[in-house]
């Protein structure tokens, strides 16, 4: 009974120690997985912040179009002022 109990024990023991070894491989995958997720969230964060720059980047491009068209009418506008101008003094000069 002696000898069964101590292969018992040491059965025990066996099992004991594997569920250690693997309890500590699941440590070490969780703390790998665990980095990772650090790794994968300071990408993310990083990513946002140059959406973020490359949205600011896009409304001052298009605020700058906006102020070109303007531009363009005004110099359009001016233009064609110029030539209405430009064609009632032809008209005098010829009348």
């Amino acid at each position: 009974a002696l000898r069964a109990g101590e292969g018992a024990a040491d059965s025990l023991v066996e099992q004991l120690e594997q569920a250690h070894a693997e309890l500590a491989a699941v440590r070490r995958e969780g703390a790998a997985a665990s980095r990772e997720n650090t790794a994968l969230w300071q990408d993310l964060q990083h990513a946002a912040g140059e959406l973020a720059e490359a949205h600011r980047a896009l409304r001052l491009a298009e605020n700058s179009a906006a102020e070109l068209r303007a531009q363009l009418v005004d110099a359009a506008q001016a233009a064609a002022q110029a030539g209405t101008e430009q064609r009632a003094e032809v008209a005098a000069v010829r009348a």
